[in-house]
C-alpha cells in the first residue's frame, strides 16, 4: 500500500494466480473503492508521485518481466464521487455472515464485541471445552452479566476439567475469591496489578504521561481518568480506564 494525499492505492495478489494482482484506489475520509485494475505481474512495492503510480514487480516470479511499471493515476482517479462503491457491510449481511461461522467461533466473536448475553446462549447448550468455559467464565464478569458465583462455577470446572490448557493456565492465579473493600475479587485484584506493572515500565507506581502514550498512542487523552489531577494514573485510575470509566 502507499497512501496519496486522501487517496491510498492497494496491491493484492490475484487469488486464482500469484502471477497476477489487483491495483486498487481507495478513499479514507468516506471509506470507499474507487476503482481497480488488473496487472499480469506479481508487485512487491508502490510508489507515488504527481501523475504516476510507480510499481515494483517481482523477477524472481518474472524473469522476463518489466522490473518498474509508470502507471498514470489520472485514468482511475477521475472516476466520478457517485460511481465508488462503499465498503460497508449491511447489518443484516454481517449478521448473516456470522451465523455461518462455527458455533464456537460465533462466541469468540461475541465475546470480544462485548455481547455476553450471546456468548451465553451459544455456548450453554455446546459440549465443554477450556475455550468455551474461560469465555462462559468472563462473560458472567462485572463487565458483562456481573454473576461472580456463576464466574467462578465455570472458572472452577475449567480448572478441574481442562488442567491443562492454556485457558486454565492464565486463570490458576485467580483463585480463592474473596471479596475486599472495592468488591472486587481478590483473584481479580491480582490480575488488575499485574496489569498495571506491564504498563509501569519504570516501576514508581503511577503511570505517567509518556507511559501513557506507549500504551495508547499520543492522541488519546489521559485527563480524563487523571481524577486527582497529578499527571498520572494510579492502579484506581488504570482499572478506570479498563473499564472505560471516565469522570
Amino acid at each position: 500500500m502507499v497512501r496519496d494525499g486522501a487517496f491510498t492505492w492497494v496491491a493484492c495478489e490475484e487469488v486464482a494466480s500469484p502471477l497476477r494482482t489487483r491495483l486498487l484506489l481507495w478513499h479514507g475520509s468516506s471509506h470507499r473503492w474507487v476503482g481497480q485494475m488488473a496487472l499480469s505481474l506479481p508487485v512487491v512495492s508502490l510508489a507515488v508521485d504527481g501523475q504516476h503510480l510507480w510499481v515494483g514487480a517481482d523477477l524472481s516470479m518474472l524473469p522476463n518481466g518489466a522490473p518498474v511499471l509508470a502507471i498514470e493515476k489520472r485514468g482511475l482517479m477521475a472516476v466520478p464521487p457517485a460511481r465508488w462503491v462503499q465498503d460497508e457491510i449491511s447489518p443484516e449481511d454481517w449478521e448473516a455472515r456470522l451465523k455461518e461461522l462455527p458455533v464456537r467461533e460465533q462466541a469468540v466473536h461475541a465475546f470480544f464485541s462485548g455481547n455476553a448475553a450471546r456468548v451465553l446462549g451459544l455456548l450453554e447448550s455446546v459440549p465443554a471445552d477450556g475455550e468455551s468455559l474461560f469465555l462462559l467464565a468472563f462473560a458472567h464478569d462485572p463487565l458483562g452479566l456481573d454473576d461472580p458465583r456463576k464466574r467462578e462455577e465455570y472458572l472452577n470446572q475449567l480448572r478441574r476439567d481442562f488442567p491443562d490448557s492454556p485457558f486454565a493456565e492464565v486463570v490458576r492465579g485467580m483463585k480463592p475469591v474473596t471479596t475486599v473493600d472495592s468488591g472486587t475479587s481478590a483473584g481479580d485484584r491480582s490480575v488488575l496489578q499485574s496489569l498495571f506493572r506491564r504498563r509501569d515500565t519504570n516501576g514508581d507506581g503511577r503511570i505517567s504521561a509518556e507511559e501513557w502514550k506507549v500504551w495508547k498512542g499520543d492522541a488519546a487523552e489521559m485527563s480524563p481518568f487523571d481524577v486527582d489531577g497529578n499527571g498520572g494514573l494510579g492502579i484506581e485510575e488504570f482499572d478506570a480506564v479498563l473499564r472505560g470509566a471516565s469522570r
